[in-house]
């Protein structure tokens, strides 16, 4: 085998076509050259002779298909050539499946919203390789999951958070874009309080977890009677009184 053989990805159920030349002043033709498949020949229906000195062949890639094609130009009146053999090393494989369910969240760390934003997806079973991008990149064979430190989560900015899925045969590409505080999940609400002060009445109150310069939040509160399995919800803003 010549030392320059090339290694490819091929893409399972494409077919591929590769072409043996002939050097200048080489004493077989193409009628000498046999294309061969590992230690199997390929039938002649495969070729195309392209001229005296060229002859292509194309086969259809399979799943299983993990193997040498050569191209060999033997000569029994010319025995005491040496045997021409050149190849390419043949690598069955699919192009990656785009990432799916990709979602992104950074929790809260003591009065801040955390700087590492923890992504996560399903690559499916087909993907090589991941690399999440935003300020930082995040390479990790096989991943479904990477943390990305921002330094500084950013307040009130658009993020934009992509993963992308690349191997030899191509790549994929799913991306997230919202408000920053779209990707943030605060502490619950704090100091949480119930307080009869009418017979059909309560009063809820609480204090909020963050700073409201960092973080403006919404508030529900759920409810059922005891005998019920079925619960109610009021949205509400803070110090809402609950009837």
């Amino acid at each position: 085998i010549n030392k320059n053989q090339l290694s490819i990805v091929v893409e399972v159920g494409k077919n591929f076509t590769a072409t043996c030349h002939l050097l200048e002043g080489c004493a077989y033709t193409s009628d000498d050259i046999e294309w061969r498949l590992g230690n199997l020949s390929i039938a002649k229906q495969s070729y195309h002779r392209i001229n005296e000195t060229a002859v292509s062949v194309t086969i259809n890639i399979s799943s299983d298909m993990s193997d040498w094609l050569k191209c060999t130009a033997p000569k029994e009146s010319l025995s005491y050539k040496p045997r021409s053999i050149y190849g390419i090393l043949l690598r069955a494989g699919y192009p990656p499946l785009k990432p799916k369910n990709l979602s992104c969240i950074a929790v809260q760390e003591d009065k801040d919203i955390s700087p590492n934003l923890n992504c996560s997806w399903d690559p499916g079973s087909l993907e090589l390789g991941t690399v999440l991008t935003h300020k930082a990149d995040c390479k990790q064979h096989l991943a479904r999951f990477c943390i990305v430190n921002l330094e500084t989560f950013p307040i009130h900015m658009v993020l934009k958070v992509w993963v992308e899925v690349k191997n030899a045969l191509g790549s994929e590409r799913s991306e997230l874009q919202n408000d920053s505080s779209y990707f943030a999940k605060p502490n619950p609400p704090l100091n949480v309080q119930v307080q009869v002060k009418f017979p059909t009445s309560l009063v809820v109150t609480w204090k909020h977890p963050i700073d409201r310069t960092i973080l403006k939040l919404s508030y529900a509160i759920r409810y059922r009677k005891a005998a019920s399995d079925v619960w109610i919800e009021v949205r509400c803003v803070e110090h809402d009184i609950f009837k």
